[in-house]
């Protein structure tokens, strides 16, 4: 679980960079 939340805090990192 973890290991996913990392992944989708790094898309929600990469989406906000994009805003």
């Amino acid at each position: 679980i973890k290991r996913m939340t990392d992944l989708l805090r790094h898309e929600v990192t990469d989406f906000i960079k994009k805003f």
